[in-house]
C-alpha cells in the first residue's frame, strides 16, 4: 500500500503486485516514496535514476538446463532471487531491500515473477529440451533475447525449400493453408514466431523464417481468389472453390506450389484431366443408336449427370464417384448440340437418320469412334452428294409426270436413296398421287419385294385405289378396311399396296406396327 499525504486528506490505494503502475513511479522520482510495512509504521523508499537490465542465461545444473535471470546495475551483476519483488510493469518497476529499480529492456514482468519466489526454478531435463525450444522457447523470445547453450548442437536453417497447398474441406467452403519447407522441415504461415525450433533426431535445428518469401506466396494465393483472414488462413466458397480448383490451383501449382490434401477431398474433390470420349454407332431403321461413354482419369460420366449439366447450363459435371469435373467450353457446345436433337436414355443416344453428318461432326476427333458399315455408307454418301439424280420413270407408268412432277419423283428417290423421311407440299390437284404410285411401281420393277402402307382419309381410300388402276396397274392393291377386314398381316405379302384409313390403323396399330413396310 502506498500513501498520497495531502494538507486536508489521507487517501489509500491499494494494488497487485505486477500492475501496470509503471508510468506512474516514473512520476516519484522528486516525491517522498514510503512503504507501510504495517499499519502504524511507514519506511522512506530510495528511487533510483540509474537503470537497470535484466539477462537471461541457460546453465547446466546436475545434467539440467536451468534458465537463470541476473540483473545488471550500476556496473555489476547478480542473480535474481526472492529478495527482488516486481512492483509494476510497463515499465517494470522492482523493489530491493526498500529501494525502487526501473529495468530498462524489458516491459513485461510474466517471465520474471517466478524468480522472485522462493525455492523456485526453471529446470528443463536435458532430454525434454528439444521439445522445449520447439514449444515454450519461441513464445519467450517474443519476450526477450534469451541465447541458448554453446553447447547445443543446432543447425540453422534460414532458406525457403518448398511452398505447399495443403487443401482441407469445410461444409460450405474449402479451406486452403500454407506451409513452407525449410530444409526437411515444416513451418505453417499461419504460425505467429519468427523463429522454430525442431529436434530432427541428429540435431536441433532453428528456422528463422523468411517472412518476405512467405508473404508474397501469400499474397499470390490471395490474388488467385482466396479470401485471407487474420490469423493466415486463407478459404474459398461454395461455386468459387470449384472454379479456383480447375482454373487457379493448376496455375499455381505450375508456379512452384506443392498441392496437398487433394485425395481426401468429397465434396471438392476434382479430376482435371480430359475425357477420353468412346462413341459406337448402330444404324437403325430410321435412326443411329449412339453408345457414348466419357471417362476422366479413368472414372465414368454418366449420361445422365451429363445432361443434368447441360439443362443448367454449368460446366462442372459430376462423375460416377461423386467427383466433379469440367468440360471444356468446345466440349460443352458439342454435347449442347447434340442433346438438342436426340433422344436419350441412360447410355444410348438415339440420333435420326437425317442427322448422320451431326455425328460425324461432332465426334470426328473424338479417342474412340466405331461405326457400322450402314453408317459409313450414309456419310459417304451426303458428304459425296452433288445434286439430285434424274431417275428413270417405270417402265409400264400409264400416262406421263409434267416435269414439277417428275422432280418430285427424282426429290422422292433421293430420300429414299439417303433414308430420309420427306412431305410432297404440293397444291391439292397438282399429282401427288401420281409421283407416289410411279414411286412404287419403280420399286417393283426394280424387284423390291413386300407392300406399302398408305394411310388416307375414308372418302379417299377407293380414289386411291381407282388411281392405282389408272396409272399403275401391274401393282396389287389390298385395301385394309371394313368390318370384315382381316385382323392380321399374314396375306399383306401378297400385295405391292395397301390401303387403309386413319381410324382403321389407329384401330389395327398393334400389329400394323409390327410388320415392315416398304414406305409408309
Amino acid at each position: 500500500r502506498y500513501f498520497r499525504a495531502s494538507f486536508r486528506e489521507l487517501q489509500v490505494y491499494h494494488y497487485r503486485y505486477g500492475s501496470r503502475l509503471g508510468p506512474l513511479f516514473d512520476l516519484l522520482h522528486d516525491s517522498l516514496v514510503y512503504m507501510s510495512p504495517f499499519e502504524d509504521q511507514l519506511s522512506p523508499l530510495k528511487i533510483e535514476k540509474k537503470r537497470a537490465s535484466i539477462r537471461f542465461a541457460f546453465e547446466r545444473k546436475n545434467g539440467d538446463y536451468c534458465l537463470i535471470p541476473y540483473i545488471q546495475f550500476k556496473g555489476a551483476e547478480e542473480e535474481m532471487d526472492a529478495r527482488y519483488k516486481v512492483l509494476t510493469e510497463c515499465p517494470i518497476w522492482l523493489l530491493m531491500d526498500r529501494t525502487l529499480i526501473r529495468v530498462d529492456n524489458l516491459e513485461h514482468a510474466n517471465l520474471l515473477v517466478p524468480f522472485t519466489k522462493s525455492n523456485i526454478t526453471l529446470s528443463i531435463p536435458e532430454k525434454e529440451f528439444p521439445l522445449f525450444l520447439e514449444r515454450v522457447y519461441p513464445r519467450l523470445l517474443k519476450t526477450t533475447p534469451i541465447p541458448l547453450p554453446s553447447s547445443l548442437n543446432i543447425s540453422l536453417l534460414t532458406q525457403v525449400t518448398r511452398k505447399k497447398i495443403v487443401l482441407r474441406e469445410n461444409e460450405r467452403h474449402l479451406d486452403v493453408a500454407l506451409k513452407f519447407d525449410y530444409g526437411p522441415l515444416e513451418v505453417d504461415f499461419s504460425e505467429v514466431h519468427q523463429v522454430h525450433f525442431k529436434d530432427d533426431g541428429a540435431a536441433i535445428a532453428q528456422i528463422v523464417r523468411d517472412r518476405d518469401y512467405e508473404l508474397a506466396a501469400w499474397e499470390q494465393l490471395v490474388q488467385s481468389g482466396l479470401r485471407g483472414d487474420p490469423k493466415g488462413g486463407l478459404k474459398i466458397i461454395g461455386s468459387k472453390a470449384l472454379n479456383w480448383l480447375f482454373v487457379n490451383l493448376p496455375k499455381l501449382a505450375a508456379d512452384g506450389f506443392d498441392i496437398m490434401g487433394q485425395e481426401q477431398l468429397q465434396r471438392f474433390r476434382v479430376r482435371t484431366e480430359a475425357p477420353i470420349v468412346r462413341v459406337g454407332v448402330t444404324s437403325k431403321i430410321d435412326w443411329f443408336d449412339l453408345n457414348l461413354q466419357i471417362t476422366v482419369d479413368g472414372v465414368d460420366l454418366p449420361l445422365k449427370e451429363l445432361k443434368k449439366a447441360i439443362r443448367q447450363n454449368s460446366r462442372f459435371v459430376k462423375l460416377a464417384d461423386k467427383s466433379i469435373a469440367q468440360l471444356s467450353d468446345e466440349w460443352f457446345m458439342k454435347f449442347q448440340h447434340l442433346f438438342n436433337f436426340t433422344e436419350s436414355d441412360e447410355q444410348h443416344v438415339k440420333v435420326s437418320s437425317y442427322h448422320a453428318t451431326l455425328i460425324d461432326k461432332l465426334f470426328a476427333n473424338v479417342d474412340d469412334f466405331q461405326a457400322d458399315e450402314q453408317f459409313r455408307a450414309s456419310i459417304d454418301k451426303l458428304t459425296s452428294f452433288a445434286g439430285i439424280a434424274n431417275e428413270p420413270l417405270p417402265q409400264k407408268l400409264q400416262g406421263e409426270l409434267r416435269p414439277y412432277q417428275k422432280a418430285g419423283y427424282n426429290w422422292l428417290f433421293f430420300l429414299q436413296k439417303y433414308g430420309f423421311g420427306g412431305c410432297l407440299a404440293d397444291d391439292m390437284g397438282l399429282g401427288k398421287t401420281v409421283q407416289t404410285l410411279a414411286v412404287l411401281l419403280a420399286g417393283a420393277e426394280k424387284g423390291r419385294n413386300g407392300p406399302s402402307l398408305i394411310v388416307c382419309p375414308t372418302s379417299v381410300v377407293y380414289n386411291w385405289e381407282k388411281e392405282v388402276q389408272k396409272f399403275t396397274p401391274d401393282l396389287k392393291v389390298l385395301i385394309h378396311a371394313g368390318l370384315q377386314r382381316d385382323k392380321d398381316t399374314s396375306h399383306f405379302d401378297q400385295y405391292d399396296v395397301i390401303l387403309t384409313s386413319y381410324g382403321v390403323m389407329r384401330r389395327d396399330i398393334v400389329f400394323l406396327k409390327e410388320y415392315c413396310f416398304q414406305y409408309v
